[in-house]
């Protein structure tokens, strides 16, 4: 019996030929021929349908720029690892592409810029790059998923499944880190407002805590920048 056999990443494009042509349509039939695998489908109907897959080896600007010519054109489809994509899932792939083809701060060579953020760079959810300037200023770090319970600070614990619910739609990406469901596993399901070494870590902020716990400000924060550092690369074994 054979077995099913992973092919990784790849993405899917399928255009119908018409007899009148579109927009650009040469210039994306070009982007379509440099596919990995490349073939026209005779179709019952008649009509001939173009496909091109492209996986991890394709020019992520090449594909990026196809998915944007044809996205809006009728009788195409997009897909990805096999999944009927639609008209705004392939813009963020897209997004996603272009990223990629500059290479991904997630994949980058420097531990530093690859721990900045959990996940997807262009989700911008902070891991090691904590500094309360920025948090003012909006940014959100996966301590912005911490939630208190009755809006009591007496228990206040991380919503797991919301945090990888938002960084999952990033797993478009060629790129994406396959370390992130590891990392979001070996964050605190809940933190401890007690003093640690005689230092109080996680402080409540001073905004009232409403209703709908995922508001602009997480119900606490690190109390130092530095001591925060410290601890996630002790968490992440990275010392």
């Amino acid at each position: 019996m054979t077995k099913w056999k992973d092919r990784g990443w790849w993405v899917s494009v399928e255009i119908d030929r018409k007899p009148a042509g579109r927009k650009n349509e040469d210039h994306a039939r070009g982007l379509l021929d440099q596919a990995q695998e490349r073939y026209d489908l005779l179709l019952e109907s008649g009509q001939t349908l173009s496909r091109g897959i492209f996986n991890r080896q394709a020019d992520m600007w090449c594909l990026a720029g196809l998915l944007e010519s044809v996205n809006s054109w009728t009788g195409t489809s997009i897909y990805s690892k096999g999944n009927l994509l639609g008209t705004a899932e392939v813009r963020h792939l897209t997004k996603l592409l272009k990223c990629a083809g500059d290479q991904a701060g997630c994949r980058s060579e420097d531990l530093g810029r690859r721990r900045a953020y959990l996940g997807c760079h262009l989700l911008q959810i902070g891991l090691m790059n904590y500094s309360l300037a920025s948090l003012k200023k909006g940014a959100r770090y996966w301590f912005s998923y911490l939630r208190s319970e009755n809006g009591s600070l007496s228990t206040v614990r991380l919503d797991k499944y919301q945090l990888a619910n938002t960084i999952a739609v990033s797993q478009l990406c060629p790129l994406f880190p396959a370390d992130t469901p590891v990392l979001i596993e070996m964050l605190p399901s809940k933190v401890n407002l007690r003093p640690m070494n005689d230092h109080l870590f996680w402080v409540p902020t001073k905004q009232k805590i409403r209703t709908h716990w995922l508001s602009r400000f997480p119900p606490v924060v690190p109390n130092s920048e530095e001591m925060y550092r410290l601890w996630m690369k002790k968490l992440l074994h990275e010392i």
